[in-house]
């Protein structure tokens, strides 16, 4: 499989094929005992790993064409349509930035692409996924002894954001009208209208007590500062819900429910 050279300094070469190519490598030393040892390290190398000569410039552009020619074989038409584009977005960006081969790609140029595609208004999502195509091609380069190492060993990977999150603040008129609709009839629906009508908790709502109502002004004395201090604003009958004293005002309308309870 492999033969040994003995050079005119005195320093042996070793010699070997694969896949018809010759490579002849320094075994750096005089020693011929030395290289016979380095001889049948080198076979067995060979024999469990394959080619481990590492391409030293492996250009960016043929290891994603190596990288498509693969997917092809395992994607849908779609997917590896759109693989194609993402390569042809990094290909022109790295030939923008000057980088020709694979083990120059840094943690820069990564973090400088995320910047550029977040500047143009692209989502956490796609931007992660051009990220794992680059990550993609790199780590079948390394796999297939292209590369000595992955040059870049953790992705920044973007956090994704709800597109319509949950919106903080007081329901509207039109929420409040819904979800009266949705509980009315059922047997807590007066304890519903005292929360959504005061900002109160549940837990706040059970450690009230009688002396703290006051029916006929329609307050609530409040020990609860935390309430007072998270809602603000009105209802949908201009009833202030939350204001810089320690009381709560309530609509009219809830009196007479709270009545039914308090006796």
């Amino acid at each position: 499989m492999a033969a040994i050279y003995k050079k005119q300094s005195g320093i042996y070469e070793i010699q070997y094929f694969i896949d018809g190519k010759r490579y002849r490598k320094s075994l750096r030393t005089k020693d011929e005992n030395e290289a016979k040892d380095k001889k049948k390290a080198k076979e067995a190398e060979i024999l469990i790993l394959g080619n481990t000569d590492y391409q030293k410039k492996l250009k960016i552009e043929n290891a994603f064409i190596e990288y498509l020619h693969y997917k092809k074989l395992v994607l849908k038409e779609s997917s590896y349509t759109r693989i194609e584009y993402i390569y042809a977005r990094w290909l022109k960006y790295f030939q923008a930035s000057a980088v020709k081969y694979v083990h120059k790609i840094s943690d820069y140029h990564v973090e400088h692409y995320v910047m550029i595609r977040k500047k143009d208004g692209v989502s956490a999502r796609t931007i992660n996924y051009e990220l794992q195509v680059l990550q993609g091609m790199m780590k079948l380069m390394w796999e297939k002894r292209k590369i000595k190492e992955v040059p870049i060993r953790r992705l920044p990977l973007q956090k994704k954001r709800a597109s319509q999150p949950d919106r903080i603040g007081k329901y509207t008129p039109k929420e409040i009208s819904k979800l009266k609709e949705h509980f009315s009839g059922m047997p807590h629906y007066d304890s519903f209208t005292f929360l959504i009508y005061t900002g109160c908790r549940l837990s706040e709502s059970y450690e009230l007590k009688k002396k703290d109502i006051d029916l006929e002004s329609n307050i609530i004395e409040s020990i609860f500062d935390v309430t007072l201090h998270r809602y603000s604003g009105s209802t949908s009958d201009g009833t202030i819900l939350a204001f810089g004293s320690p009381t709560i005002t309530f609509p009219s309308f809830l009196s007479s429910k709270k009545a039914r309870h308090l006796k």
